[in-house]
């Protein structure tokens, strides 16, 4: 079990809320150490990576450029490694450790896998990409550590061919029931520990709000105005999308204000959608298909789907 002989540090990577909640289920879950435990950063708010620091846990942001499986030159091979190996370095020292992240196919994470003090490697579920098929998941590209040239001087080694999952995968770690579906053995993390991380207050409709930059993939605002145009919430409390950006937010700060009359609040960060939802903090969940509605549907929460909003009215699930 992950931790176990209380000698091995934990890594764990954290992009988003989500990997957030799931790195605290993991943690209490398994009773891990917080001196023993560090967490690697992408593309969340420095409000999170000051939450993660509040509950005495190191945290450190991942070098930009690494999260997707990218083509690198050598030189930039090189580079990559060596800035993600300092930061490695600065997290747990020279001291061996098990990685805890969402795949091992994103650059980061092959290098994490691959490097020379990292023993072993889980995967936590993070959203509805892991809701699919094992068919879909599983790779062989990684069948075991040991059958890899690791760490060789050539630098090109510690990339791989692309997969979900690798067949070297130590643990699966989920919350729902349609993650890692015929995969095997899966450890099931403690759902009340998801409630603990929310707050006492009532949110009423939980409105999603995606990137604008979408709006070609169907993330229209025409859908927001048809629904909350018809619809009487009691009160909308407003979460943005991690990927959204301070202009994008000012977008949507204007459409809302256009929207109907309607009080919008928005809510602070640090903020974490499924721990309130899991805690039945949300009348219902609002916005385009996401992880969240998806969670908020399969937990028993009203959802509004607006991709699927029509002339008539709201779809609800």
């Amino acid at each position: 079990m992950l931790g176990e002989g209380s000698v091995l540090f934990t890594l764990f990577v954290a992009h988003g809320p989500l990997a957030v909640e799931g790195m605290v289920l993991v943690s209490r879950s398994l009773d891990l150490d917080p001196r023993r435990t560090a967490v690697i950063t992408v593309r969340i708010g420095h409000q999170y990576s000051k939450w993660l620091r509040s509950h005495g846990l190191r945290a450190a942001p991942a070098p930009a450029g690494l999260l997707l499986h990218e083509t690198f030159t050598k030189a930039e091979r090189k580079r990559k490694i060596l800035q993600l190996d300092t930061v490695v370095k600065k997290l747990v020292g020279a001291r061996q450790f098990e990685l805890v992240t969402f795949d091992s196919v994103s650059s980061l994470n092959q290098l994490l896998i691959t490097h020379p003090q990292c023993l072993r490697y889980s995967i936590l579920e993070e959203g509805v990409g892991h809701h699919r098929p094992a068919s879909e998941l599983w790779s062989d590209h990684l069948i075991s550590k040991e059958s890899q040239p690791l760490y060789l001087e050539s630098y090109s080694n510690r990339f791989f061919d692309t997969g979900w999952l690798g067949r070297g995968t130590h643990e699966l770690y989920r919350i729902s029931e349609r993650a890692f579906r015929d995969v095997g053995s899966v450890s099931v993390l403690d759902f009340d520990i998801l409630t603990s991380l929310a707050g006492k207050k009532s949110l009423g409709s939980l409105l999603l709000l995606p990137s604008p930059a979408s709006e070609a993939e169907g993330f229209s605002p025409e859908g927001l105005f048809r629904y909350f145009g018809a619809s009487q919430p009691r009160a909308v409390s407003v979460k943005f999308h991690p990927d959204v950006t301070g202009a994008e937010k000012r977008f949507w700060n204007g459409v809302l204000d256009d929207s109907s009359g309607k009080s919008f609040s928005l809510l602070p960060e640090p903020f974490f959608p499924e721990a309130e939802i899991a805690a039945g903090n949300c009348d219902e969940v609002v916005g385009w298909p996401s992880s969240s509605l998806a969670y908020a549907h399969e937990w028993g929460v009203s959802t509004v789907n607006l991709d699927a909003l029509g002339y008539t009215g709201a779809v609800r699930q």
